[in-house]
């Protein structure tokens, strides 16, 4: 048995075992943040489900930044040890790294990130090519840098590469950024300040250790004290990735729109639920009038239960998302529920 089990392992193909490990991390990760939103909605139960593949999404969703951010920081202390390397040697390797191309590298991601989780219904649609701006100008732009300044003199030719960067960085930031992000304005201010702000300082520190780590085991000899400093920065690392998914949970989760996987009900379509009329008795009178239901908004749904809020409960969405009141919710069993009839939403709002 135990060598049939061998047999099988050396037949995965190469890194199998490592993608079934982030595969894990990041459907472990989803289950947590749904746990504790379901906890904070008053639908616990509905998160125990353990078999669902909407935790995928959800774990992707929470883990974005801080991949994001350690992958960059991590790719750039490279990078950098590159330019520490050309210092000695100046004729050896590509270009070296610069400070504006760091500003215009993290700037682009963040940039990504912003879009995807948090523009709303219609944003997209009312700037439609803002964002590709930004990565092609940010591209474009430095190419462009490199081939001018072949033809400037020597002296020359180095001062116009750092000073045309910054610029170019500058352009970026105030023109296509502030024309992308303008309308998010008063939404991301909400977003981030002050509780989100709180995800934002983990998520940079798990980045910072790691960091750290990665510059300064180079400069231990001995691989027991190396083995000894990686384990300690996990340890810190492991604190700060559950209290950064605590923070999501609470903080970024519920201003992600419900249509990309998070918590925000306030452009969720609303639906008429109609009942098997066998049923109708165990329905609560509040949610049904006649043989359907008034239109409601749908929380989640698993193969057993859907769970539904009035839109109006509460104060409604809105305030469910800023976290000043919290929906009143009600689980009905799928077999009570004959049809459900999704309603149109209007679309044409980019705010």
């Amino acid at each position: 048995m135990e060598n049939g089990k061998a047999t099988a392992t050396q037949n995965l193909p190469a890194g199998a075992e490592w993608l079934v490990a982030i595969g894990a991390f990041i459907y472990t990760t989803g289950f947590l943040v749904e746990l504790v939103h379901a906890d904070y909605l008053g639908t616990p139960g509905i998160a125990m489900d353990l078999f669902r593949t909407k935790y995928l999404l959800v774990g992707v969703l929470c883990l974005a930044l801080p991949v994001i951010l350690t992958a960059a920081a991590l790719g750039l202390s490279g990078v950098w040890a590159e330019r520490d390397h050309r210092a000695t040697e100046p004729d050896s390797g590509p270009s070296p790294l610069y400070g504006s191309s760091i500003v215009l590298v993290i700037n682009l991601l963040l940039a990504l990130y912003t879009y995807v989780l948090f523009a709303p219904l219609g944003y997209a649609r009312d700037r439609p090519y803002a964002i590709f701006l930004i990565f092609a100008v940010t591209v474009a732009g430095i190419l462009i840098i490199e081939f001018l300044r072949r033809f400037l003199k020597v002296n020359f030719a180095e001062p116009f590469r750092v000073g045309a960067r910054w610029v170019l960085c500058a352009g970026i930031i105030l023109v296509l950024d502030v024309h992308c992000f303008w309308g998010l304005a008063d939404r991301l201010r909400n977003i981030f300040w002050p509780r989100g702000l709180n995800f934002v300082l983990l998520v940079s520190s798990m980045a910072f250790v790691l960091w750290r780590v990665a510059a300064r085991e180079t400069q231990y000899q001995s691989p027991r004290a190396r083995h000894g400093l990686r384990i300690l920065a996990w340890c810190v690392v492991g604190l700060l990735y559950v209290l950064a998914v605590f923070a999501f949970s609470y903080a970024i989760y519920p201003q992600i729109p419900a249509g990309r996987g998070g918590g925000d009900y306030s452009e969720a379509p609303t639906v008429i639920l109609r009942y098997v009329p066998a049923y109708l008795e165990v329905v609560p009178q509040e949610y049904r009038r006649g043989g359907a239901s008034q239109p409601l908004i749908l929380i989640e749904q698993t193969p057993q239960d859907i769970v539904v809020a009035d839109p109006v409960s509460s104060g409604g969405p809105l305030e469910w998302r800023a976290g000043r009141q919290k929906p009143q919710t009600v689980s009905l069993a799928r077999a009570a529920v004959a049809a459900t009839v999704f309603q149109s939403r209007d679309v044409t709002s980019g705010h």
